[in-house]
């Protein structure tokens, strides 16, 4: 768990006409991150294999046919069963017309569409000549007659524009919404003025180009549309009795002919000389003994395995492997960053840490049991997100304890003597009574069990009272960083040795040392001389000079400055425990005071209140619990840069 599984960098050479074979057991096994060959003088890239345009071709139609239908695809772990050439023939007969077919009456839709929506057009214009009690035949423009349809907002304005040029018109209109449908019949002598009347009064006017090839009227155009539409339904009819009744057998070959095109396209990862070929890659040490014994026994032992430890430079690719429980926080590690192969796996930090970072800010009995159940009923429907999902439910159950810990409940610390009273008797949740500064007066409270208050426990730094939360933050990033500078100096142990990793990682710790001695002496703490913790700051700052250089000196404040930022743990705790404090005794608890509607109008508030601090309560943990992991603590020891683990074979296999 604290590394990514152990690899084998494997060579595979074997004569060409066990190459199939070859490949077809690599498939299978699901084992062998494949390396790509890049072609040198020596050695040539492979060759597809012979089947591979023919599987090609038929998957193309088969694919197009299952987006054409809009048939969802579905991953499937079944093994699909080996075509022979007969096989191959009659699959690509049928997806061809199965494809012509679909293509056909795909055709027949969008030719349908398109004559409807032009008809429909025409059957709006017809509308019109109708509406203005005109015929199609008279719209035709003559030596002395001409004529403009089209809309006004005002006849008794257009009637005085048209007076001023031409006397001799016939006008007729009809009510379009706001605006007036209007025809005029003028001299074709005086088209010029009066249609630059009729623009300075408003008129907009209508094409009715081509109107005169419907002479029928309306209601022969409307039997052609129901036509048109009835051909199209038929042709749709046609696509769903396809789908419905080859859905099975395109799914099936898609996958499968997937698959075997994958296989046939695998030598070009080859590579590959007249008479053999060779291919690299990386197997799981587990899984090493079961390939090349099948290897083996399908060539007969005529095939040469070669197996090696990662050499130090090498980029070995990465599968993260981790219990069930811990499997969804690799989500986090993968939204940075992989790690490295030298390196230690973040993954198991991060289920430790994260969901105690997510709950310290949320700490609340209420609100945790609502992201509970919210993020379980999302987990329903929510396919993609069920990683990130399973984090939340489990920040959620940490938030409902930590909300025991500071006796929070949907911001609720303490309730009236008389409601706790109430309680006592009739749940036989008995509370502890106290008095409390409240609003500058003393008043007294049934408080719930806690460990702590957020809102009032303090603590003394220096004659200073804080809060207790957020210095207990601060020790949490003290510890927190400095388990980061130990998994540095881990990793670094590994790479470059003990003197560089002690001078990179622990020269830290050393000067965090001194400095702690130093305000200890200085406060008369500890009897000890003030020298010596400067002695010892010394010592951490030149080991920091000669590990990390002049960046590392540069770099000294922001340490502590990193620590202080944990106390977010607590500040942002205690901006959610304020805006509850402000719905529940400012806003809601008043209001229902008052009784009668009140009441109906406090509880909304309260609802309403409550709903938007739960979403900034788990945007803003989560956010902030994602920065003191990324920026904080992963600086201090993870490099990361890992490719992932890509084996060659079904997406899903077990590898």
């Amino acid at each position: 768990m604290l590394y990514t599984e152990r690899m084998s960098h494997v060579m595979i050479v074997a004569p060409k006409h066990y190459q199939e074979k070859v490949i077809d057991r690599l498939y299978e096994l699901g084992a062998c991150h494949i390396e790509d060959h890049q072609k040198s003088e020596q050695l040539d890239i492979g060759k597809p294999l012979e089947k591979g345009e023919k599987l090609a071709e038929i998957l193309v139609k088969i694919r197009a046919i299952i987006s054409y239908l809009g048939i969802e695809t579905a991953v499937s772990n079944s093994k699909a069963k080996e075509l022979t050439e007969k096989d191959y023939y009659e699959l690509g007969k049928k997806s061809k017309e199965l494809y012509l077919d679909v293509v056909k009456q795909l055709d027949a839709v969008k030719q349908s569409d398109q004559q409807i929506q032009e008809l429909a057009e025409k059957a709006k214009l017809l509308d019109i000549v109708t509406r203005l009690h005109l015929k199609v035949e008279t719209l035709k423009e003559t030596r002395a007659l001409a004529h403009a349809i089209g809309t006004v907002d005002s006849l008794e304005r257009l009637r005085g524009r048209l007076d001023t040029v031409t006397k001799r018109y016939e006008l007729s209109s009809a009510k379009d919404g706001k605006r007036q449908l209007t025809a005029i019949f003028f001299e074709q002598a005086k088209k010029d003025t009066v249609m630059q009347a009729l623009h300075e009064a408003g008129f907009a006017e209508i094409n009715l180009a081509g109107l005169e090839l419907f002479p029928q009227g309306a209601e022969k155009l409307q039997r052609r549309i129901a036509g048109l539409r009835q051909e199209r339904h038929a042709a749709e009819q046609r696509l769903q009795r396809i789908r419905q009744e080859h859905e099975g057998f395109l799914l099936r070959n898609e996958r499968m002919l997937a698959e075997e095109s994958k296989k046939a396209e695998a030598p070009l990862r080859f590579a590959a000389t007249g008479r053999s070929f060779m291919v690299k890659g990386w197997i799981p040490k587990q899984r090493l003994g079961q390939a090349i014994g099948e290897l083996n026994r399908i060539t007969g032992g005529k095939i040469h395995i070669e197996a090696e430890d990662p050499k130090p430079k090498e980029s070995v690719p990465i599968k993260l492997k981790h219990p069930a429980l811990m499997r969804p926080f690799e989500f986090l590690t993968r939204l940075y960053e992989l790690p490295n192969y030298k390196e230690i796996d973040p993954t198991i930090l991060l289920f430790i840490t994260f969901p105690l970072f997510f709950g310290i800010m949320l700490g609340d009995v209420g609100y945790g049991l609502v992201t509970l159940l919210l993020f379980l009923a999302l987990k329903q429907k929510l396919i993609e997100g069920k990683a990130l999902l399973n984090i939340l439910i489990f920040a959620s159950l940490v938030s409902i304890g930590f909300g025991f810990a500071f006796g929070e409940y949907f911001g609720f610390e303490h309730v009236s003597p008389k409601t706790g009273e109430k309680l006592c008797l009739s749940v036989g949740i008995c509370l502890h009574e106290e008095e409390i500064e409240h609003h500058g007066e003393t008043i007294k409270v049934s408080t719930f069990p806690r460990v702590l208050s957020r809102a009032e426990s303090h603590m003394d730094v220096f004659g200073f009272k804080i809060l207790s939360v957020l210095i207990i933050g601060a020790i949490i990033g003290f510890i927190h960083l400095n388990i980061g500078l130990l998994l540095g100096f881990w990793n670094a142990l590994h790479h470059h040795g003990f003197v560089h990793a002690f001078l990179e990682k622990i020269s830290w710790m050393v000067m965090e040392a001194g400095v702690i001695l130093i305000v200890v002496s200085a406060q008369g703490m500890f009897p000890i001389s003030i020298w010596a913790g400067t002695i010892v700051l010394l010592a951490g700052v030149i080991g920091i000079y000669f590990g990390d250089g002049i960046p590392g000196l540069v770099e000294m404040p922001a340490i502590f400055s990193n620590m202080l930022s944990y106390m977010r743990l607590g500040a942002v705790g205690l901006a959610s425990v304020g805006l509850a404090a402000v719905v529940n005794e400012n806003l809601a608890l008043p209001m229902m005071e008052r009784g009668g509607i009140f009441i109906i109008l406090g509880a909304l508030i309260f609802l309403l209140g409550h709903a938007i601090n739960i979403g900034l309560g788990v945007l803003g943990p989560f956010l902030h619990a994602v920065r003191l992991h990324y920026v904080e603590f992963f600086t201090k020891f993870y490099q990361g840069g890992g490719i992932e683990y890509t084996p060659f074979g079904r997406e899903h296999s077990d590898a």
